[in-house]
């Protein structure tokens, strides 16, 4: 199968299969095969990324697309929870409909570029920025990167981490839930 980005189309990559894990469940499995196979791990998500470091040859590719939920929202702190494969135009949206009616309503601050439909886990991964700079980078936006809801997945991966480094940092990237310090837990 031949993937490719969706922006410049310059780097098509034969992988040997997508894996779309919709749960965490799904996704402890996807990585303790691949870890016990041998097979190496790239993670994908809204495929935006140019620079030709995306996806791995004939390798294994995570489509974190189907970890998507917003996890909690805190409208207190102004702080969101979301599983890593959520795209900005879905938290927007999901952001207005958990606040219909509230009297104060939170939102983002920055993202990056003009897109919408970039993964917050590629942003993080990149880590990105508004397009004119305004901003620092995205991560000073996170409080804080939840390890709880995936932490036996990468137990998993940590037990095989010297044997296969990328799979662990594979599973590493998958299983990032994010906060931000916008009102919004």
């Amino acid at each position: 199968m031949v993937l490719n980005d969706i922006h410049s189309r310059l780097n098509p990559t034969l992988v040997s299969r997508i894996e779309s894990p919709g749960t965490l469940g799904e996704l402890k499995a996807v990585v303790a095969s691949a870890a016990d196979a041998g097979e190496s791990l790239s993670v994908v998500g809204g495929r935006h990324a140019t620079g030709g470091q995306q996806f791995l040859s004939a390798g294994v590719a995570l489509d974190t697309s189907g970890l998507k939920r917003i996890l909690g929202l805190d409208a207190e702190r102004g702080l969101v929870r979301v599983e890593s494969g959520i795209l900005w135009d879905a938290l927007v949206s999901g952001l207005r409909e958990k606040q219909h009616g509230a009297e104060r309503r939170w939102s983002i601050v920055q993202k990056q570029t003009g897109a919408d439909r970039l993964s917050i886990g590629g942003a993080l991964a990149a880590n990105g920025h508004d397009p004119g700079l305004t901003y620092a980078p995205i991560v000073q936006d996170v409080e804080s990167l939840k390890w709880s809801m995936c932490r036996e997945m990468c137990a998993i991966a940590a037990v095989r981490k010297t044997r296969n480094s990328s799979v662990w940092l594979s599973a590493v990237s998958a299983c990032l839930a994010w906060s931000t310090r916008q009102p919004c837990a």
